[in-house]
C-alpha cells in the first residue's frame, strides 16, 4: 500500500462580507483541488443557481478530469454553501 497522509492544518482565509451581496463557500477535498485551481472552482460554482447542483457538478467534472489524467476517483468531496448578507 502506498503511504497516505492527512494534513490536519486547513487552509484558512479571512475576509469581510458586504451587505446586499451573495457569497459561496466551497469546502472540498484535494480530489477537486488537485485538478482545478481555486479560481476555476469559484467560476464553476456560480454556473449553477442551486448550491447543491453546483457541488454535484464540481464533483462530476473533477471525476471526469481525474479519469482523463489516470488518477483515482475515490477522494472527491465538494460542498457549496451560499451566504446571503
Amino acid at each position: 500500500l502506498a503511504a497516505r497522509s492527512i494534513i490536519a492544518t486547513p487552509e484558512i482565509r479571512e475576509f469581510s462580507l458586504k451587505k446586499g451581496q451573495n457569497y459561496r463557500i466551497i469546502l472540498a477535498s484535494d480530489g477537486l483541488f488537485d485538478v482545478f485551481t481555486n479560481e476555476q472552482v469559484s467560476k464553476l460554482a456560480w454556473k449553477r443557481r442551486d448550491p447543491r447542483k453546483a457541488a454535484k457538478m464540481l464533483a462530476s467534472r473533477a471525476k471526469s478530469r481525474r479519469v482523463l489524467k489516470g488518477l483515482s476517483t475515490d477522494d472527491i468531496t465538494a460542498v457549496v454553501l451560499e451566504i446571503r448578507v
